[in-house]
Order: structure tokens, then C-alpha cells, then sequence
């Protein structure tokens, strides 16, 4: 049998996925192999280095620091997350990333994007932080508030246009069952977009973005209902938040260290349920 763990993104909710993820490594859970979408892959990342604590360091730090998000940000470089502040002076100089600890760690992990010219999801291997750092960042760029990313002849935004919770791409690769850390909760169901005037001005070449992002929406509700059925079924484990409270860009950080120690609460309290679902699994090491 085979696992995989699948993250979803959501912005600043992922402070939720960031304290689930720190249970796991002061448990000594490692899932050797992980997908993320945005925010999921961002802290897949820290996960992968074995870093505990690192993103709960960058949220205490700098979730209200002007050049981590915000307009300056967006003024200045295009992007409403200051990428260069977060994958150089962060990683390199504030809060040191382990990139050798990086390449030796056996976990392997899979960032969603959306490649813009053809309006599907792809999945690119995040072997190199270095190298592969261009899908990370597309995975995490969100649409009209983003530079397009252009990497070996392609063109993407964030992988949540297209595939927000990758569960149907983690059984087509032949995983029998998935572990899923949702940011929204119990009962959530995504709106159609009410305007789509931003994307047209800001992408006007793209009509397969436009068209991903008007149908998002029925593809993610259907991607929770598939997730209910598999539930149902015990061959998915969800571990999701009762209630969150905040928004995709908050910058409070009393809020986000409440988010970000309900996700290790609620990861603690279903730890023995999650060990008991993944036993027998050749690709997930527990202590």
C-alpha cells in the first residue's frame, strides 16, 4: 500500500498546514511522498528539509513585515508576495533554508501549476530548491495579483486555478490511499468568481485562464465531494480546521499563531487515527 499527503494552499491559511506539518516532524512522521498546491507546496518545502519550526519562525517574524506582502511588494515587483525577500534574504540570510538537508531528504515532493497557455494543471518534481525554486514560485503565484512565470518555454500561474486539492492526480499515480490538509472548513464550497474583469486586463492573451478560472469553482466543489466519498470509504484521512477566520492575505500574527496551533492541536488529537491509517504503508516512516 501507498500514501500520499496532499496539501492545499490558501495563502496566509497555510499557517494551519504549517502547525499540522510540525506535529509530523516532532513525531517523527515522514511521508515520503507529498503533493502541494500554493501554500501547500511552500511549506511541503520546510517539511522536506526537516525544519521544524521554520515556518511558524517566518510567521512570528515576518507576516507583517512590509516586503513579505502587501503592496510594496506588488508596486514594486509585480507580485503581492515579496519573492525575493522570501526564497533570498529569508531563506539565505534572516532564517537560513538547509538545502543540503534539502537534497538528502528521502521525502519527495510535487508542486501543482497552471500552465496558462493551455489552461491545465502540470506537476513538476521539487528535487533542487535551486533549480526547480521557478515551479515553487508559479505554484504560489496568484492570478492578477502575480507576475506570469516564465520557465523552459512555459508560461503558469498558481496551481490552484486548476487543481486545488490534487486527490484525483494522487490515485491516477497510483496511490491507494491520501492523507489531506484542507484550510478550509467542514462544509466550505468555493463561489463561481463574480467578475473577471482583472484577469482579462491583466492576462488578455489567455482565454484558457480566463475559461480555468470561470469553471474553478465546480472543479474544486467536485474535488470535495470526491474527497467525502473516499472518506467514506477510509481511503482518505482529512484533517481540516472547525472554523478559520481569516483571509488568504493576513498579515496579523496573533491570528495567524491561533491558526497555526489549532492545525498541531487538531493533528495531535487525531494522531493515533492517522497512524492506524497509514499502517502497513511501504512509503511512510513513523517512530
Amino acid at each position: 500500500m501507498k500514501v500520499q499527503l496532499i496539501l492545499e494552499g490558501g495563502g496566509a491559511r497555510g499557517a494551519y498546514t504549517a502547525g499540522v506539518l510540525d506535529l509530523f516532524i516532532e513525531k517523527g512522521l515522514r511521508f515520503l511522498n507529498v503533493i502541494g498546491v500554493s501554500a501547500g507546496a511552500y511549506n511541503a518545502v520546510s517539511y522536506k528539509s526537516w525544519q521544524y519550526k521554520r515556518n511558524f519562525e517566518i510567521i512570528t517574524k515576518f507576516a507583517d513585515d512590509k516586503r513579505y506582502c502587501g503592496i510594496r511588494p506588488l508596486l514594486r515587483h509585480g507580485n503581492i508576495f515579496g519573492f525575493d525577500f522570501i526564497f533570498k534574504v529569508i531563506a539565505k540570510e534572516l532564517l537560513p533554508f538547509d538545502y543540503e538537508a534539502f537534497v538528502q531528504s528521502p521525502i519527495a515532493i510535487e508542486a501543482v501549476v497552471t500552465n496558462i497557455i493551455t489552461g491545465c494543471p502540470e506537476y513538476y518534481p521539487i528535487a533542487d530548491l535551486e533549480r526547480d525554486l521557478p515551479y515553487l514560485r508559479a505554484s504560489c503565484s496568484i492570478p492578477g495579483l502575480s507576475r506570469i512565470v516564465t520557465y523552459q518555454g512555459k508560461k503558469m500561474l498558481d496551481g490552484s486555478i486548476t487543481d486545488s486539492i490534487p486527490v484525483k492526480r494522487s490515485i491516477e499515480s497510483g496511490y491507494d490511499r491520501q492523507v489531506v490538509v484542507l484550510t478550509r472548513a467542514a462544509g466550505y464550497r468555493k463561489k463561481r468568481i463574480r467578475s473577471m474583469r482583472m484577469i482579462r486586463i491583466r492576462y488578455p492573451r489567455f482565454p484558457r485562464l480566463a475559461a480555468a478560472l470561470r469553471n474553478r469553482y465546480v472543479r474544486y466543489n467536485q474535488t470535495l465531494d470526491l474527497i467525502g466519498a473516499l472518506e467514506a470509504e477510509n481511503r482518505a484521512f482529512v484533517i481540516r480546521p472547525d472554523r478559520v477566520e481569516i483571509g488568504r492575505f493576513e498579515k496579523d500574527k496573533d491570528k495567524l499563531l491561533t491558526l497555526y496551533e489549532q492545525g498541531y492541536r487538531d493533528a495531535a488529537a487525531r494522531y493515533d487515527a492517522l497512524l492506524a491509517f497509514v499502517s502497513g504503508a511501504e512509503n511512510v516512516i513513523t517512530v
